[in-house]
C-alpha cells in the first residue's frame, strides 16, 4: 500500500474534503491538478472533482462504499447528475442530519450510524448501502463517522475509546481497531485520513508515532497488531 502526506490548500484535514472507495475518489472542483494526480496515484482509483451542495466539504457530507456514494438531500441536481455520469452510483438521503460522513461509518458489510437518525432514515441508509445498519453511539457521541476509519484489513478509532467499546466495534466490523490520532493530536481520525485497499492519504502534520499507528492500524506496514495505540495491556 502507498501512503501520501498532504493537505488541501494548506489545510491538513484532508478527510473533510475527500471521499474514497476501492472504485473511485471524489474531491472538490478546486482541487489542484497536482494534488488530484497524487491522490489518484496513491489510492489507485480515478479522482472525480465535484462539490456537494455547493461546498467543498465532501468528506463531512458524504459516505462512500463500493461503487456507491451517499449524499444528503441538499446536494444540487447538477452535482448528482455529474457524479452519476462519472460512473458513481449516487444515493440521496433526505435527512436533517446532512453531515452523513460525520455520522456514519461503513465497511466490511456493515454500517454504524448515530442515534440522531430516525428508524426510517436508518432503513433508507441501509437500502442505499445494501448493508445492515446498526444504531450506536461511541464515546457518547453520535458522530460515528468522524471517530473512525474502517478498512478491509484494519481500522482506526478515537484514542479515548474504552476497551469495551473497542471490542464491540471489532466484533461489529470484523477487523482489529487501533487507537490513533492525526495531525499532531486530533482525535477525530477520519478528518485527516482517507484510505482504500491501495493506499492511505494522511494530513501532512502527522508525524512519528502518530503516523506509525495509522500505518500499522490500516496495515500499510507490518507491525504488532494494535501496539501501544491499540488494545490496552
Amino acid at each position: 500500500m502507498k501512503i501520501l502526506l498532504t493537505s488541501y490548500f494548506k489545510n491538513p484535514n484532508i478527510g473533510l474534503y475527500c471521499v474514497a472507495t476501492d472504485k473511485y475518489c471524489v474531491m472538490p472542483k478546486a482541487t489542484p491538478k497536482r494534488l488530484r494526480a497524487l491522490v489518484g496515484e496513491t489510492l489507485g482509483v480515478p479522482v472525480i472533482c465535484s462539490n456537494i451542495a455547493g461546498t467543498e466539504l465532501i468528506g463531512a457530507l458524504c459516505v462512500g462504499y463500493k461503487d456507491r456514494l451517499l449524499v444528503p438531500g441538499i446536494a444540487f441536481d447538477k452535482e448528482i447528475a455529474y457524479l452519476k455520469k462519472s460512473g458513481i452510483r449516487v444515493e440521496v438521503i433526505d435527512t436533517e442530519q446532512t453531515a452523513l460522513g460525520n455520522n456514519i461509518a461503513v465497511g466490511n458489510g456493515v454500517a454504524v450510524a448515530g442515534h440522531n437518525y430516525t428508524d426510517d432514515e436508518i432503513k433508507a441508509i441501509g437500502d442505499a448501502l445494501g448493508e445492515k445498519v446498526i444504531k450506536r453511539s461511541v464515546l457518547l457521541l453520535n458522530t460515528i463517522g468522524s471517530l473512525m476509519v474502517v478498512g478491509s484489513k484494519g481500522a482506526l478509532v478515537h484514542p479515548d475509546i474504552s476497551e469495551r467499546e473497542l471490542i464491540q466495534l471489532e466484533k461489529t466490523f470484523g477487523v482489529r481497531f487501533t487507537r490513533a490520532s492525526v495531525n499532531q493530536g486530533n482525535p477525530y481520525v477520519s478528518i485527516g485520513v482517507v484510505a482504500n485497499k491501495n493506499g492511505v492519504v494522511v494530513g501532512e502534520l502527522t508525524r512519528g508515532a502518530e503516523l506509525t499507528a495509522i500505518q500499522e492500524g490500516l496495515r500499510v506496514i507490518k507491525g504488532l497488531p494494535g501496539g501501544k495505540n491499540g488494545r490496552k495491556g
